[in-house]
């Protein structure tokens, strides 16, 4: 009873306080959010308050539109249908990456006034997840904030339990005489892990088998980044009053100390007698424990300059690199593993504003240490061209080369279910990719290629591999938001291939969705009526390793040719926006599929979601 009158009195307050506002207070709001790159030498504009969107970023379900799958729970592990090489992050984190906080996507605000988002949204299996953002700025020039966000979830398919933890504060000041900026993103998950159904035939039955029912595992992770930067020069280039650039100095020096750490931990105690006595491969007693961290201390010189012709930012500096990784099992420990590493780093971006022409250029060479020769490199050129009165169209060509060893974990691994000593050779991937963008028409188009050379892949049975033979992939994909009448339509096309020999992906993909959207009582009303749905055909379908924490290659089985549907409405009222989701349509009307090898589709539920939004 108590619980049912909290929230009646927190919904009540939430009407009083809409309806209190006027209009004005609530339409012009001068408040834009930024991204600043890791010497914050310039910043980005990202776009606010695009409603569904908003919302569906903030579910930790995977977004449909992103090509990704999860297990189908808030916050469960999710993998990609996009074609993407194995990254230098520990493999355990890989299924968690989408969702979780991180320094160089956080976001910087410039707001004349205090600003508060709260978000609440509940669903069925007792799903919830509150997330709550505050940031104000104490002059033009210093923004300090932070998002905090909880959710959880009990799930459909026992045990199939939950739950995450975002924090990300923040600080970011930029002055005529020095700048600093601190960014740190704490991600916590703590989860069932049910290991799927025990035959996929059971699927057509209303009670499943699950394979594991006293397993669980807890991931954590710390990442913290902090830049100082001082101005040597006599005063800084300019700005304009509105803060749309930064104060850019024309000599500087600058310190940056940069943490990032990872933590796994897999228990798994009294296996059921019918499953264990089919699979050999565990003990009674499991407790999994992995630790990687890496802590770069980076001392850099940044110059600045303008004239009638071009702009340029430069940054060059050198950094001490520390990794430390340790790994232990139920009864065995192995030492603690320590590397050091010197490497120099370029970062300069040269800018041609009479030509629109912007060529971004950054290098990491590694020249002494445990990971000395590792090469680093990206180049890209942009272009915006002028075809019409109004009308543009921005292209850019991107190269990068990684030439790396394999780091931590993937060279040495020892675990109650797997242990492994490699000795790798340097992986290199070759990117080459194009995009282009057209404002007038909404569309854009996106054409990669990757050339692998030694890659790293899981084999079916969950050991890593370097691969002997090189190989190619090519991921093309076009995007379309078109507008008819009241209508809005979002569709996406996916093409790639690859001749990788341990990995498969979908030959072709698709996202599309549609919203009715109606603006009404004075224009203060604002309302979306839609359905989303990606569908794929049939292809090899990743299967979920438990005990690594990520997703392996199969190839015994076939999964796709059906889509995932969602509907959804949603309102904007002044400061408040609500929406009513039904996640799972299909799977709803005609019956269950499978995400991923061994775990069917949750059945549909509702969702609702409320945020309300303080401008002060």
């Amino acid at each position: 009873m108590n619980k049912r009158y909290s929230v009646f009195c927190i919904i009540w307050l939430v009407c009083v306080q809409a309806f209190s506002q006027t209009k004005d207070s609530v339409v012009h709001t001068p408040i834009t959010a930024w991204q600043i790159n890791q010497y914050a030498t310039n910043k980005t504009q990202v776009a606010m308050d695009t409603m569904h969107a908003t919302f569906f970023e903030t579910m930790p379900n995977a977004r449909l539109s992103d090509y990704k799958l999860d297990l189908g729970a808030f916050g469960s592990p999710a993998f990609s249908l996009k074609f993407t090489p194995l990254s230098t992050q520990p493999f355990f984190y890989h299924a968690f990456e989408s969702s979780s906080a991180r320094p160089n996507t956080m976001l910087i605000y410039n707001t004349p006034r205090p600003y508060t988002e709260l978000y609440y949204s509940g669903a069925q299996y007792q799903q919830q997840q509150v997330s709550v953002l505050h940031t104000q700025n104490y002059s033009k020039d210093l923004n300090i904030g932070a998002r905090l966000h909880y959710y959880k979830t009990m799930g459909e398919y026992t045990p199939q339990s939950y739950s995450g933890k975002h924090i990300a504060p923040w600080v970011a000041y930029n002055g005529s005489r020095f700048s600093l900026y601190f960014k740190y993103a704490f991600n916590s998950y703590v989860y069932d892990v049910n290991g799927g159904i025990l035959d996929d035939s059971l699927i057509s039955k209303k009670n499943f088998i699950m394979s594991l029912q006293n397993a669980s595992s807890h991931i954590t992770n710390h990442n913290a980044h902090s830049t100082i930067k001082w101005n040597i020069s006599k005063k800084p280039m300019y700005r304009d009053s509105s803060s749309i650039a930064l104060y850019s100095y024309p000599v500087a020096l600058g310190y940056s100390l940069r943490h990032t750490s990872y933590s796994f931990n897999y228990t798994h105690t009294n296996l059921p007698t019918n499953w264990y006595t089919k699979t050999l491969w565990d003990t009674i007693q499991t407790l999994d424990t992995n630790r990687v961290s890496q802590t770069e201390n980076v001392f850099f010189v940044e110059l600045s300059g303008k004239n009638s012709s071009i702009t340029h930012h430069s940054v060059f500096a050198a950094a001490y690199q520390y990794n430390h990784s340790y790994m232990r099992n139920y009864d065995f420990s192995y030492p603690h593993e320590f590397s050091n590493s010197v490497y120099i780093n370029a970062d300069c971006d040269f800018e041609v504003p009479s030509h629109d022409v912007k060529l971004e250029y950054n290098h990491s060479y590694f020249v002494w240490g445990d990971y000395a020769n590792d090469n680093i490199a990206n180049l890209k050129l942009t272009k915006s061209i002028d075809y019409s009165i109004d009308k543009t169209i921005e292209v850019s060509a991107d190269y990068s080369y990684t030439n790396a060893k394999p780091r931590n974990m993937y060279s040495r691994y020892i675990s109650n279910h797997y242990n492994w000593d490699n000795n790798f050779t340097e992986q290199q991937i070759h990117h080459i990719s194009f995009v282009a963008l057209m404002p007038a028409y909404n569309t854009s188009i996106t054409i990669s290629k990757y050339y692998l050379k030694q890659y790293l892949y899981f084999n079916t049975k969950g050991t890593i591999m370097q691969a002997d033979e090189p190989a190619q992939a090519f991921v093309a994909s076009l995007n379309k938001e078109t507008k008819l009448w009241k209508f809005l339509l979002n569709n996406s096309l996916l093409l790639q291939t690859n001749s990788t020999s341990g990995l498969d992906y979908p030959v072709w993909a698709t996202y599309n969705s549609i919203a009715f959207r109606n603006v009404f009582y004075k224009k203060l009303i604002d309302t979306y009526i839609g359905l989303e749905a990606l569908y794929y055909p049939k292809y090899n379908v990743p299967q979920y390793n438990t005990a690594l924490n990520t997703f392996t290659q199969q190839f015994d089985k076939e999964i796709g040719d059906f889509p995932h549907v969602n509907a959804f409405i949603s309102i904007k009222y002044k400061p408040i926006r609500c929406m009513v989701s039904y996640t799972g349509l299909y799977a709803s009307l005609f019956g269950k599929q499978f995400t991923a090898l061994h775990y069917p589709q949750q059945s549909g539920y509702v969702s609702f979601a409320v945020s309300w939004l303080f401008y002060n």
